[in-house]
């Protein structure tokens, strides 16, 4: 096959490719047809020259057998060749017995056709995972139902439980209450503290009153709904919120009276020191003495304010309070735990939709590709095993070419050692067949491939029926595994 070189550069170039290829396709490798330059070979081994040296001095002898050292230097020089050449295609066909594998044509057809199982497998690991925690699901499901019935019989009750959904609406009021009052108790109250702490402790006495009157009186509100309980000890609860609700109307006049006698401290130049110490100790006995010896004795407009403000807002937070859940305790936990059993279920049932369509989807992207994806596999098939009938072509003229040779430089000794012998004889060998340069099999059966290559082909005829009856196959096992967890064509059945 040419020098050492050249093969050793071809080997390189082979190694690079093998390195650096990045396209998507089979990566062959293959060689070429090198004629055997027989006068180079003559000359690299010195055939003639040692023709005319032997032949000269009479050898080889009439009476040698066995072929001399140079039948023998031919013939271990193109066996080399021959070895050499059978290890690269060797390894040539290995490789291409490689790319045939990773093409995977022939397991596209099995691919297809067993889409339908490949879904029900990933089908019934859904619905057993469904199943698993249906029934849990449905047994608190049904426990809370029981229970919402059994309240609603107790109570006579024919409508659900009426609370707003969300119940931002209803802690907001109390804070917008707050601030308001908050700002008008701290006008009304700026100058007013008996501690004579001036503005901040006017703001200070305003906060505590618009806590009272609003904090407390949300949850006096929310208390009163255990009026409607047929639970005696909530009732008393209920009698007793209500009666404290009551407390209200005298408690803020009792704020209006206190706030006429803190201002009354305002003027301090009307006052000795000891005097207007004793007075602020005084201010809320004082006030408390002038409220139960009359009530409606507020001497400022401010003050009137204030108490009118106060029963208004107290008014206003205990609405929102009882406001914030059911009028019958217990009633909205009740539907809160039902909603959310319920709730519990549906999502269930949609994760497990989810999963079987998700499923659905992938399988059937799957046989998409499968489909558009056999035609571009065949061809590559088609490519590796035309490089591979090349292969085997260039192997067997190559081989022909190093037997032809290796029988060329053969004669061409004994002639030369003949013409210089001087008229005496040759061995008989001479005259005989040199030893046979045997040449091994081509390592690769292409007419398996062969075969493999009908069968696809005729597979690409069939493959759109193929396809066509993967999918109505996968279509089939999909709608049944909605309809087991209650979807039918038309939406979600009563099926939890």
């Amino acid at each position: 096959m040419g020098g050492s070189t050249t093969r050793m550069d071809r080997l390189w170039r082979r190694l690079l490719a093998l390195f650096t290829y990045r396209r998507r396709r089979p990566i062959v490798w293959t060689i070429e047809f090198v004629p055997t330059d027989v006068p180079k070979v003559d000359a690299d081994l010195g055939v003639s020259k040692r023709a005319k040296e032997q032949g000269e001095a009479g050898f080889p002898s009439i009476t040698d057998t066995e072929p001399d050292f140079v039948h023998r230097l031919v013939y271990n020089h193109f066996h080399q060749q021959v070895a050499y050449l059978h290890t690269e295609v060797q390894a040539l066909a290995h490789h291409c017995d490689s790319q045939f594998t990773q093409i995977g044509v022939e397991r596209i057809p099995e691919q297809i056709r067993s889409v339908p199982d490949r879904f029900q497998q990933l089908a019934d690991g859904a619905l057993v995972g469904y199943q698993s925690r249906l029934d849990e699901l449905r047994e608190r499901r049904d426990n809370a139902k029981a229970a919402y019935d059994d309240f609603k019989r107790k109570y006579g009750l024919i409508a659900d439980a009426d609370y707003p959904e969300s119940k931002f609406v209803h802690f907001s009021v109390p804070f917008g209450l707050l601030a308001v009052e908050a700002l008008f108790n701290a006008y009304v109250f700026s100058g007013a503290d008996p501690m004579g702490r001036g503005i901040a402790g006017g703001i200070r006495i305003a906060l505590i009153i618009a806590l009272i009157n609003i904090v407390i009186a949300v949850l006096l509100g929310n208390s009163l709904r255990n009026l409607n309980s047929r639970d005696r000890f909530k009732q008393l609860l209920g009698w007793i919120s209500a009666l404290a609700a009551i407390l209200y109307i005298p408690l803020n006049l009792f704020w209006a009276h206190y706030r006429d006698r803190a201002i009354a401290l305002k003027n301090l130049d009307a006052f000795s020191f000891d005097e207007l110490v004793k007075l602020r100790m005084q201010v809320l006995p004082d006030a408390w003495a002038h409220f139960i010896g009359n009530p409606l004795a507020i001497t400022s407009i401010e003050s009137w304010g204030l108490f009118v403000l106060g029963c208004f807002v107290v008014v206003i937070a205990l609405s929102d309070g009882y406001k914030m859940s059911d009028r019958i305790p217990g009633f909205e936990d009740r539907h809160r735990a039902l909603l959310k059993a319920q709730r519990a279920l549906g999502r269930l049932h949609d994760e497990c939709v989810s999963l079987l369509n998700e499923s659905y989807r992938r399988i059937s992207a799957e046989l998409q590709i499968a489909e558009a994806s056999y035609n571009g596999l065949l061809a590559n098939y088609d490519s590796v095993l035309g490089a591979q009938e090349r292969l085997e072509t260039v192997y067997k003229n190559q081989g022909r070419d190093y037997v032809q040779s290796y029988e060329t430089v053969v004669a061409l000794y004994r002639a030369e050692n003949n013409r210089y012998r001087a008229g005496q004889s040759a061995p008989a060998y001479f005259n005989q067949p040199p030893t046979r340069l045997e040449v091994p099999r081509f390592p690769a059966d292409l007419q398996e491939r062969y075969q493999r290559r009908k069968e696809f082909r005729s597979y690409a005829s069939q493959i759109t029926t193929e396809v066509t009856a993967a999918t109505e196959a996968l279509q089939s096992r999909w709608t049944a595994a909605l309809r087991s967890i209650g979807v039918g064509s038309h939406g979600v059945t009563n099926a939890v």
